[in-house]
């Protein structure tokens, strides 16, 4: 993808630079008309080029895991909607020296939806970032973006995203949401952003970024729990809305 989109960035890169030469891969998916697939991708170090082709009344879901501490991972995913599709990029992301998802979603048809969907874990020295372009070119199409980190030693991570809308995209309805707690001395930064040029639409974004409150973990702490389980406890409740999206075969 030569012209491949993105969103607004830092003016400075808070991410350790990804080293040079990089392997590189290359995927295609291509949904037919009416039907339901499931695309499970689990990362590597490397440069992933996804390209994903949902036809007519289709519906896609794309499923991003690392697990483990994967050295360097870059994606970039471009996701093109025709009338009536349905996608669903949804990111589980644990670990890596520095991951980054780029996901440019054309929902190019009216009647297509698409839907993103993360979970993102940072410690150490982890950096992550996640980069949503939601481009609504058609009438009556729907997004609905929902991101959310946790942070914690000196772990980064920044949330991106832009909702745009072409001037005839009139009845669009679409969303940004991402929400970051912090521990330690971990870092986050969110941008969301909107570029609405039909008058006939709704279309929001929200951002919100906080430190552990100490009260709930000693409360939890006075009930017999360490300061470990106290703090994935609150971890695992702070996760538990985006958990309630996903397909059964990511949880």
């Amino acid at each position: 993808m030569s012209t491949f989109l993105t969103t607004p960035r830092p003016k400075k890169d808070p991410l350790r630079p990804y080293p040079e030469n990089l392997a590189a891969q290359t995927m295609k998916h291509n949904v037919p008309a009416g039907e339901e697939v499931v695309i499970p991708i689990k990362l590597v170090s490397g440069f992933v080029d996804i390209d994903v082709q949902v036809a007519e009344a289709a519906h896609a879901t794309v499923i991003l895991q690392v697990k483990n501490r994967v050295d360097f991972s870059r994606v970039q995913l471009h996701g093109i909607l025709k009338k009536d599709a349905k996608f669903h990029l949804v990111g589980d992301i644990s670990g890596g020296q520095r991951i980054e998802v780029k996901a440019w979603i054309e929902l190019r048809e009216s009647g297509s939806e698409a839907k993103v969907s993360g979970m993102f874990t940072g410690a150490g020295a982890e950096h992550q970032g996640m980069h949503v372009l939601m481009e609504h070119m058609a009438p009556s199409t729907r997004g609905d973006i929902f991101l959310r980190g946790v942070y914690k030693e000196e772990s980064r991570g920044v949330f991106t995203g832009l909702i745009r809308v072409a001037k005839d995209a009139q009845q669009t309805n679409s969303y940004f949401k991402d929400d970051v707690l912090l521990f330690d001395d971990a870092l986050a930064e969110s941008l969301p952003t909107l570029e609405i040029l039909a008058n006939d639409v709704k279309a929001s974004h929200g951002s919100t970024t906080g430190r552990v409150d100490d009260e709930q973990l000693f409360y939890l702490m006075s009930r017999g729990l360490s300061k470990g389980q106290a703090s994935d406890m609150l971890v695992s409740g702070f996760f538990e809305k985006v958990r309630e999206r996903l397909p059964k075969s990511s949880v």
